[in-house]
């Protein structure tokens, strides 16, 4: 399948196919309806909301390539059975309903959840929220999560059968070596650097938990009503691993406009300083972290650069992308964007040349 074919959204008959299809493993009686909802979690699968009579659920879908399959890079069954393994443990998360098996009628890979009604927080406080009490007690409400998050005993749940924690972290940056080695089209020596003081750096030992994978503000959902988390979303790159990678990526993304313009403009608070005065701290953040998990903070440094480095890759392959389908514009804004990650996680992880 050429680039130029490749697809997020279902076409017509392939909507119909697997409203159909659904309309037998759903509750309730009457047609499914499938329409497209406006996301800001997940942002590489099409996310729809299903209906049947008063009842509502949500359904992400993998692009139609070759990656989407079970098992690719959008392995959407993976993170329903993630989802399972949440059950009971006291993060909030949306339940999962129906995950494709092979009597669907589309080889993409997707995923039904259960709705849940609250406001995805992105890059803004809702209006509501838009004060320093509030702003604080969403912060604290994330932190403890992710506390609750990389405490959950993952050796009692399914999760244990399907995870390889050993070697987690050198793993990572056998991983970053590989991905760029397919995706380079130019020279990066700032990522080259950090990865390669990281790979010194790296701790020996550390303490393993339930990684989130991709922990901000952009899958986080607030209550309406209470300035608190009502689910974390995008579980699709959750693991087993060394737990401070997530506490790294949350506070590497927590920037202020003066400090990194663009890092701040896709962290809670966006581009508008006035929003960030309301937030508490970096400092703030891993202050809490610690108190919340009771893991020390010393090593956060390294933690945040590898956060950006991981980034940084993952924007490289957009840069190859971009590249290959001859859209200079698209491809020369990732690279600046992975420039600015790699050069962050420098400054954070204070990388000595």
């Amino acid at each position: 399948m050429s680039q130029s074919t490749i697809s997020r959204t279902l076409g017509e008959a392939e909507s119909e196919g697997l409203a159909h299809w659904l309309a037998d493993r759903l509750p309730g009686a009457g047609a499914v309806t499938i329409a497209p909802l406006a996301q800001t979690a997940g942002r590489s699968h099409a996310v729809y909301l299903l209906t049947r009579g008063d009842l509502r659920w949500v359904l992400r879908v993998a692009p139609n390539h070759r990656e989407a399959s079970v098992g690719g890079a959008f392995d959407l069954s993976r993170e329903g059975r993630i989802l399972d393994a949440l059950t009971g443990t006291g993060v909030p998360h949306p339940a999962a309903v129906v995950v494709r098996d092979d009597s669907a009628p589309t080889r993409r890979d997707f995923l039904v959840s259960e709705f849940v009604d609250g406001i995805t927080l992105d890059r803004s406080l809702p209006q509501h929220y838009a004060n320093e009490r509030d702003a604080r007690a969403i912060t604290d409400s994330i932190v403890d999560t992710l506390a609750r998050v990389n405490a959950v005993d993952w050796r009692s749940t399914t999760l244990v059968d399907t995870t390889r924690p050993d070697g987690y972290l050198a793993r990572q940056f056998d991983k970053a070596a590989s991905m760029l080695e397919k995706f380079r089209t130019r020279d990066i020596p700032m990522l080259e650097r950090l990865l390669s003081g990281l790979r010194r750096d790296q701790p020996a030992d550390y303490r393993l938990g339930l990684i989130h994978g991709d922990y901000s503000a952009m899958n986080i959902m607030v209550d309406r009503e209470r300035a608190a988390v009502k689910a974390v979303l995008d579980w699709e790159t959750a693991t087993v691993g060394d737990a401070m990678v997530d506490i790294g990526y949350l506070t590497a993304r927590w920037a202020r406009p003066e400090e990194d313009p663009l890092m701040a403009a896709f962290a809670l608070g966006g581009g508008d300083p006035a929003a960030h005065d309301l937030l508490p701290s970096r400092g703030y953040v891993a202050e809490r972290y610690a108190e919340a998990s009771g893991r020390p903070m010393d090593l956060l440094p390294f933690y945040q650069g590898l956060a950006m480095a991981r980034l940084a890759v993952v924007l490289e392959g957009r840069v190859a992308a971009g590249r290959r389908r001859g859209r200079t514009e698209m491809a020369d804004m990732f690279a600046t964007m992975a420039d600015g990650c790699a050069a962050h996680g420098l400054r954070l992880a204070g990388v000595d040349a």
